[in-house]
Order: C-alpha cells, then structure tokens, then sequence
C-alpha cells in the first residue's frame, strides 16, 4: 500500500536540496564578500545547509512518516551522520571520476551518487515508513 504523497518523494527531495544548496551557496557568497575564507564559509554553508535540509526533510519530503520519531534527537544525529558519509561519499567519487572526466562532469557524479545514498538512508532507515499491526 502507498503511502499518501510518497509517489512525490523523489521530487520532493530533490527540491529540498536543490533549496539547500542555495542556502549553502549564498553563505558561502556572503560570507565570502565580508572577507572569511572560501574553505571555511564553504563549510559553515554546508553545516547551515545540512540542518535546513534536515528540518525539510522531516516536515516536507518525509512529512507523511512517523512524525513522532521524525524530529528526534536520534534521528538529527542518524541524519548528520548520513550527511558526513555522504560528503565522503561525494568526495571519493569526485576525486576518482576527475581522473577521467573534466572537473564539472565529475562534480555532477559525486553529487548523484551522494544523494542517491543519502536518499537510500533516509528512506529506508531514518525516516522509514513503520507498519501498523492491528
């Protein structure tokens, strides 16, 4: 049996981080503007970024699951733990794809197999759907 609006997921998600990554961008753009160095306004972008993905990931993309369980501290750290290895995940595809591809194509590459995992992770452990026994 389908879930209300799961059919919708994958748009949903990947809305989600299409909007996240312009939260990461433009930190990364101000910050950058008021002096700090790219790295690191890189990296507080990504931090900002992954907990705005977070919250729209419990309430928009997987909103119709388990809200209980969905804004739990063992869900927020499964979620961050998620977000790291997939940044691992991203990065090792990258770094291995540069060696046959021009930069962009390989960026393009980490990109879908890191969220291809971290979708995986959150749908099926995260934010899984829980059967009701009756």
């Amino acid at each position: 049996m389908r879930v209300k609006g799961s059919h919708l997921r994958g748009a949903r998600f990947a809305l989600v981080g299409a909007s996240c990554f312009l939260v990461q961008y433009g930190t990364l753009s101000l910050l950058s503007r008021f002096g700090m160095a790219p790295t690191l306004a890189n990296g507080l972008g990504f931090a900002a970024s992954a907990q705005l993905n977070y919250l729209l990931s419990a309430h928009f993309t997987w909103g119709d699951r388990r809200p209980s369980r969905a804004l739990s501290t063992k869900a927020w750290l499964s979620y961050n733990a998620t977000v790291l290895i997939a940044l691992t995940v991203n990065t090792a595809v990258f770094a291995a794809a540069c060696l046959a591809v021009h930069p962009l194509v390989a960026s393009l590459l980490g990109v879908i197999f890191g969220a291809a995992f971290t979708y995986s992770i959150c749908n099926f452990v995260i934010f899984r759907s829980r059967k009701v026994l009756t």
